[in-house]
């Protein structure tokens, strides 16, 4: 009886964990469609979004920091990482000599830039990065994570990791 009520304690554990997980990115889509919604002129992401979410291998990762206060999505298909798109919402605006930094991290060990950016004045981010790299064929994303850096840094990760998501 004990292994079954143990058994189904974890069940719910695990089926709120992933609740938590769908909230967020439903969060993040509901604030992405709002920003398209508000903005009179054509998106240009849309046929971005619209060809990678065609693409049956596409993945949607939700990416928040340690408190759940800052939360994001990237959708993005794996093995072609020359377009990713990202959603944010409520990040903090930074002073003009900062910039929000997205990494990957690969199984290997190696950690490669994505791309930089600077949230709206609502704090929303909606955009397609196009990375400088792409990672070494047969080797798998395991992490994406988000950093604020000096503007002129070297692309070189941080140690304070604002967001992070698995892959």
């Amino acid at each position: 009886m004990k292994l079954i009520a143990a058994i189904a304690a974890l069940a719910a554990i695990a089926l709120g964990l992933d609740n938590l997980r769908l909230r967020n990115q439903l969060t993040v889509a509901t604030q992405a469609s709002e920003a398209i919604a508000r903005n009179s002129t054509p998106n240009p992401l849309i046929p971005s979004l619209a060809s990678i979410l065609q693409r049956p291998k596409s993945r949607l990762v939700a990416l928040q920091n340690a408190d759940a206060s800052l939360s994001g999505t990237l959708l993005f298909t794996p093995g072609q990482w020359q377009e990713v798109v990202v959603a944010f919402g409520n990040l903090p605006p930074l002073p003009p000599d900062q910039v929000y930094r997205m990494w990957l991290e690969m199984a290997n060990g190696e950690v490669l830039p994505c791309g930089e950016f600077q949230p709206d004045a609502t704090g929303q981010v909606f955009l397609k990065l196009t990375p400088p790299k792409t990672p070494q064929k047969g080797v798998k994303a395991t992490g994406i994570f988000v950093t604020i850096d000096a503007r002129q840094a070297p692309l070189q990760p941080t140690a304070n990791r604002l967001l992070s998501g698995t892959i």
